[in-house]
């Protein structure tokens, strides 16, 4: 008995670590290494050094940020996640995202009417914390998919090729598709009511459809920038849901066609948006000038 109470604290452990402490670390990693990299800039653009200062952020940017990607991955578990566990971790990330983006929003309208120069640092410090804690929690999102995944035998590499626009494909399957075989949950939660939802979402295909189409049409109204181009992202995901919830043979070949078709959507999407920025007509400074006007008589 008590072995067993141990590994139930542990998973829920687990679940808290997803959600609240590796993100934590992240932020705390990201800010103690970008503060002295803004103090540097800061002193090579006061001596007129713009040249090395531009070269020297963006190779600092791009470092600091990898390696607190790299960090964050390792700070989570390789562990496949079951469905009620991807499902229990999404769904928790999802509502973190949602009160982050709430927040978020809120005080970037908000510290434009601050006139308190304390204040407005202060603000726009917890304004900074706040965001990079809400990218740790998109990072561990796309993390949480390959674990699904990798559950799923989808093959490590295309889930990795998929990264970062492919890899949504990912969310329909592992959030629609029951597991093959009974496994025991690898995450827990504390919140009764939270489980209790999880549970009657996994319990019944209908319960599940319903689940899968709030979360469409709360992703819809989040991502769409019209109502077009929600019905468009509306339109598509019942397909993909129709054609998962229908196809038996699709649904035991994920690592087969339906992974390569992930795969080569985002590498189409990615030229495509390398095209359409090559493409786009650069737009030209127009200098306040004192424009003269001579009648010709």
């Amino acid at each position: 008995m008590p072995k067993k109470h141990k590994t139930s604290d542990n998973k829920k452990s687990i679940l808290l670590n997803w959600l609240l402490w590796a993100p934590l670390k992240f932020t705390g990693l990201f800010a103690a290494l970008i503060i002295p990299l803004l103090l540097l800039m800061n002193f090579l653009f006061s001596i007129q050094l713009f040249d090395i200062s531009y070269i020297i952020s963006v190779i600092g940017i791009l470092f600091i940020s990898a390696f607190s990607v790299y960090k964050i991955i390792h700070w989570t578990p390789k562990t496949p996640l079951d469905r009620k566990s991807f499902i229990m971790l999404n769904t928790a990330q999802n509502l973190i995202s949602l009160t982050l983006l709430a927040i978020i929003g809120f005080m970037s309208i908000y510290i434009y009417k601050l006139t308190n120069f304390n204040m407005a640092i202060i603000t726009s410090t917890i304004f900074g914390l706040l965001t990079i804690f809400f990218i740790a929690n998109g990072i561990l999102k796309i993390k949480g998919l390959c674990r699904r995944g990798r559950a799923q035998n989808i093959p490590s590499w295309k889930l990795w090729m998929s990264i970062p626009l492919g890899i949504s494909l990912f969310w329909y399957s592992g959030f629609l598709l029951p597991d093959n075989k009974k496994i025991t949950p690898v995450l827990k939660t504390r919140v009764k009511a939270f489980d209790t939802l999880i549970s009657w979402i996994i319990k019944k295909p209908i319960n599940t459809i319903i689940a899968f189409l709030f979360s469409v049409t709360v992703g819809g109204i989040m991502m769409a920038n019209n109502i077009n181009a929600m019905i468009v992202f509306y339109i598509i995901s019942l397909l993909l849901m129709l054609f998962l919830l229908g196809w038996k043979k699709l649904q035991n070949n994920l690592g087969k066609g339906y992974a390569t078709v992930a795969v080569l959507l985002n590498f189409i999407a990615i030229i495509g948006i390398l095209f359409v920025l090559i493409h786009t007509p650069k737009q030209t400074m127009v200098a306040n000038e004192q424009i003269q006007i001579v009648e010709v008589k």
